[in-house]
């Protein structure tokens, strides 16, 4: 048997209907392959309230902490793995950490320390990351907020105060990268591309929270399309990731900069032949 979990809501602000059409989609190629399948969505799996029969393979969307963990306890052969999702989805400095020191360009940035009292009005290193972006990651789901544009030390001040109020203690600046953004969608498989596509959401006037207005004006700068796809491979490697996606900043000089990654994203137009993809992983 095949288990599919759900990504709960909570992690899939405006993004729910098409978070589940992918996983839905997923699990109609694998029963058309011949595979018995189920469904749970994540809240039921995380609460232990699902008992069915032990999986063979699990496709999960999950990201909920308490899911991570009775996935490792199940032991079944998991994409993505828990180790990867950890990576990506419970620690921005963590991914950040890791896409660096594997030679992934991303952009200057800071990771905030509780213990340290550090303000960027009073530290000339951490005005030199302005402008920037203020990054958070919680546990318990996404906001609008989670990434914020700003300018000024003291707007930069605010956001962190702010967040920190809240209880959000992963919080990172990254400093703003001029270019054209570009969004691109991956599947891997034994460090082989299966599947890969990407798009302009300036071009295509795409917004999921509206934060692409921030972004540098669209110049329609052309990306060399081996070194993206080189770069999907890096990521892979560098996250442990089977199934993602990840925002680059393409410059003028050709350079691209990762700003952004995405366990399991939602595929945008190109479901139908990334959920063939994903199947094909069993």
């Amino acid at each position: 048997m095949v288990l599919f979990i759900s990504r709960t809501p909570a992690f899939s602000p405006n993004n729910v209907e098409k978070d589940a059409r992918i996983l839905a989609l997923t699990a109609r190629c694998c029963e058309e392959s011949g595979h018995e399948v189920s469904i749970v969505d994540e809240d039921t799996f995380a609460a232990r309230q699902w008992n069915g029969p032990a999986p063979e393979y699990v496709f999960s969307m999950g990201r909920k902490l308490p899911t991570l963990i009775r996935l490792e306890q199940m032991g079944a052969p998991c994409v993505n793995e828990t180790r990867a999702v950890r990576n990506t989805a419970l620690s921005r400095e963590l991914t950040l950490m890791l896409l660096e020191s594997n030679g992934i360009p991303v952009p200057e940035w800071w990771a905030y320390e509780p213990s340290e009292d550090e303000m960027f009005q009073c530290d000339s290193k951490l005005r030199k990351l302005l402008p920037g972006w203020i990054k958070v990651m919680r546990p318990d789901g996404v906001k609008a907020c989670d990434v914020e544009y700003v300018e000024t030390p003291l707007e930069a001040d605010t956001a962190v105060i702010k967040r920190v109020a809240e209880g959000v203690t992963d919080l990172v600046c990254t400093r703003h990268m001029d270019g054209d953004l570009l969004k691109v969608y991956a599947v891997t498989d034994s460090d082989v591309l299966t599947f890969f596509q990407y798009f302009s959401p300036q071009k295509e006037h795409y917004t999921k929270f509206g934060n692409e207005r921030c972004n540098s004006p669209y110049m329609g700068y052309k990306p060399d399309v081996e070194a993206l796809r080189t770069l999907a491979l890096s990521v892979s490697r560098a996250l442990a990731l089977r199934v993602f996606g990840f925002d680059v900043i393409l410059g003028a000089d050709g350079v691209m900069c990762v700003i952004d990654v995405n366990d399991w994203p939602s595929f945008s137009r190109f479901q139908e032949e990334a959920a063939r993809a994903i199947a094909a992983l069993l």
